[in-house]
């Protein structure tokens, strides 16, 4: 069975569900479940959330060494060949703007796919997590 979420493309099969999502979504998936992460809960559901993590963080970072390369290719630089920051922005010359552009939008529309049988909302007890979070993590845990 294929569902379409508000963000992603679901595909469910034998108890597990495989959710494709850009990586422009990834950011907040990632700061989502790290409050999540920091919750107490039981061991179970506690080690389903640690996978999930696991396969969030290690694609967040990759996407993360990406952009960096693509900011190192077209930033501008000092004398030394490092990226000059100004108040933590970067700047992108004018010449090399498209291409930045270009590169940046084409990295952030990569299709992502992660197979991850869903946590049960009742598996979280009385955890407080904020309605976006939820909103946010909404293919991961169900009702």
């Amino acid at each position: 069975m294929v569902i379409k979420s508000n963000f992603n493309t679901i595909f469910y099969f034998e108890g597990r569900n495989l959710i494709y999502m850009k990586l422009y979504q990834i950011e907040n998936v990632y700061q989502s479940l790290t409050k999540l992460l920091t919750k107490e809960l039981s061991i179970k559901t506690s080690y389903k959330l640690s996978k999930l993590g696991k396969l969030i963080i290690d694609e967040y970072k990759l996407f993360e060494e990406t952009r960096m390369k693509i900011i190192d290719k077209y930033g501008d630089k000092d004398e030394e060949g490092n990226i000059i920051q100004n108040d933590n922005k970067i700047t992108i010359p004018k010449e090399n703007l498209d291409s930045f552009n270009k590169e940046f939008n084409e990295l952030m529309d990569i299709e992502v796919k992660f197979d991850f049988e869903p946590i049960s909302i009742d598996k979280l007890g009385e955890i407080n997590i904020s309605p976006i979070d939820l909103m946010v993590l909404g293919d991961f845990i169900v009702e």
